[in-house]
This record gives C-alpha cells, structure tokens and sequence, in this order.
C-alpha cells in the first residue's frame, strides 16, 4: 500500500476532502489512521466524512463493531478527474486571451 504523506499546513477545504479521498482510496478505512495520514483534527474529519458520505464519495460501513471509510466509484471518477485536472497546466484559448487583453475590460 502506498499512502501519500500530505502537508499540515493550511490547506483549503477542497485540498482536505480531495486528501480523505485519496488516503481512502489507498485502501485505509479506519477513521483514525485517515485523521492520522491526512493531518487532520478528529471533529473535522467526522465532519468532512459526513460531507463526503452526503455527497455520494464515500461509504461508512460498520463491520466487526468498527466504523470502516470506503471510497465509492462516484468518488473514484471524482478524485481522478480532480487529480487529471490540477496536474495539467492553465490553458486560454487564443480567443479569450484577445478579449480578456482588449480594453473593454478595463
């Protein structure tokens, strides 16, 4: 299993959840080993669980008397394109570069 190691210093919302999903995604479903790995406070993370869980990401299961985290295909398309999306560089079609240049705008 390779769990990516995440920084702790501030990072938006979106850079924790997409965090979560990842350290999910690598097989780890125990709440405190994500808190844990992702570098997060145990009130946040149920917090941003439940978000994830509402929005259709993630799965909470209990099995053997303990609460498991599951990512589920929803939040596998999710992260991947996330993922695809932040690693490509920032592209203006040469249209929008002329009308974001001209003076209308200013």
């Amino acid at each position: 299993m390779n769990v990516p190691s995440f920084p702790s210093g501030n990072r938006s919302k979106l850079e924790i959840y997409l965090d979560i999903l990842r350290v999910v995604a690598n097989d780890v479903s125990e709440p405190a080993i994500i808190m844990h790995t992702a570098k997060i406070p145990d009130k946040l993370l149920n917090e941003m669980l439940d978000n994830l869980e509402g929005w259709g990401l993630i799965e909470k299961k209990t099995a053997r008397k303990k609460l498991r985290v599951l990512i589920t295909p929803k939040g596998e398309r999710v992260l991947s394109k996330l993922d695809s999306a932040s690693t490509k560089p920032a592209t203006t079609h040469p249209e929008q570069k002329t009308s974001l240049l001209s003076n209308n705008h200013l």
